[in-house]
């Protein structure tokens, strides 16, 4: 179907981006029922076509609370060759699973440093020397837990970092899934050529 040389599925992305580009950063775009019937699509349609820009960062998707445009300074610009804490950069865009051998770290340590970090807790301890971390990235369906965690929908596109974190004699010291809710983190990853 054709609008003026345009698709549909453009013509509908246009009009987002417009309406979009429009509203105060921060601020709720119309309900899905509202848009849909504004836009002259079905729900389903509408849906598609607003991932896109929840994946690009533009727009957030709270379930049972609304749509909002996401303002530009909230996005973290950050490089992937440092290993830092996520509590350096941000909390509530973010969901993080740690597993630490056991006899890692003693709980009477657990309990008195930690303040929300296993990373930096890790990072602290003088018996510790932490060199590496392999690290795989996806684009993942969120889990119910996590996407309720995030205030987001079942199944939303989300950033999963799966790392192994070595110490200096290649023990495993921590195995964490780290998640991140895209438009929120911009990464970036500096490579030598050779």
């Amino acid at each position: 179907m054709e609008n003026h040389g345009k698709t549909l599925s453009q013509h509908l992305h246009e009009r987002l981006r417009q309406l979009i580009s429009e509203t105060e950063p921060g601020g709720r775009l119309p309900s899905e029922p509202k848009l849909a019937k504004q836009m002259g699509v079905s729900r389903a349609t509408l849906r598609e076509a607003m991932r896109l820009f929840e994946t690009q960062g533009v727009i957030h998707r709270r379930q049972g609370v609304g749509t909002f445009v996401i303002p530009p300074s909230q996005v973290m610009d950050t490089g992937l060759e440092v290993l830092e804490s996520i509590l350096t950069q941000a909390d509530p865009v973010a969901y993080l699973i740690d597993v630490v051998p056991a006899g890692m770290l003693s709980l009477e340590d657990a309990r008195q440093y930690f303040q929300g970090s296993v990373l930096d807790l890790l990072m602290k301890s003088p018996d510790l020397k932490l060199t590496t971390s392999r690290t795989e990235l996806s684009a993942v369906a969120a889990p119910v837990k996590i996407a309720r965690s995030l205030g987001i929908q079942r199944g939303d596109v989300i950033l999963c970092f799966e790392a192994t974190l070595f110490s200096s004699d290649g023990k495993v010291v921590d195995y964490s899934h780290s998640y991140y809710l895209p438009g929120y983190f911009r990464f970036h990853v500096v490579r030598r050529v050779g």
